[in-house]
């Protein structure tokens, strides 16, 4: 019976070191796999957080450019309006001085001298008519009485010149300040230097 309570001693001592080394290795098993989620789960958390770390880069990218569009459009605006205000205040004073010219004694002269080009160029004839601005009509009648052409207030002509119809060629000679100072205007405002 000893030899047989011995045998189950020892029996019993195998059964608990397998159990012992079974639970072992159980434990080792799940603290591997316990790793191996923990890593899985720290990569994914990384790689989340940098998708996050990217797209709110992407998004704020986003948000500054359409900002800094914003405020570029914003200046360039004001920049367009204070050129305008200089533009218009310029011509502004540019045509107060053609005013101060057509009420001097040059201005008659310049009257006449416009009226020959006009006539140099396309001789004038019965049936052409001088357009001019109200302010010169007794000029303009004074200057064109010894040829025979006819003469027009045209309302247009605010600054003064003439505009020549000729009625067979169905030509306008332009000689008004008006629309040079207009052409002037424009080559000014397009001028490269004050592009924006």
């Amino acid at each position: 019976m000893l030899e047989e309570q011995k045998r189950a001693e020892r029996l019993g001592k195998i059964i608990l070191e397998d159990a012992k080394r079974i639970a072992e290795e159980i434990i080792e098993n799940a603290r591997k796999q316990s790793e191996e989620i923990v890593e899985k789960a720290q990569e994914k958390y990384k790689h989340d957080e940098e998708e996050d770390i990217l797209q709110d880069k992407h998004d704020t990218g986003i948000i500054y450019a359409k900002e800094l569009s914003h405020r570029d459009f914003e200046a360039k605006k004001d920049v367009l309006a204070f050129r305008n205000q200089k533009v218009n205040e310029l011509f502004e004073r540019v045509s107060s001085r053609i005013l101060e010219y057509v009420q001097s004694d040059a201005y008659t002269k310049k009257l006449s001298a416009l009226i020959e080009r006009a006539d140099k160029e396309i001789p004038l004839y019965k049936d052409c008519v001088i357009y001019h601005s109200a302010g010169d009509k007794d000029v303009i009648s004074a200057i064109a009485g010894g040829k025979t052409v006819g003469t027009a207030v045209d309302k247009t002509i605010l600054l003064g010149g003439i505009l020549v119809f000729y009625p067979k060629e169905n030509i306008y000679l332009d000689y008004t300040f008006d629309s040079q100072l207009e052409k002037q205007r424009k080559d000014f405002a397009n001028h490269s230097e004050l592009s924006l």
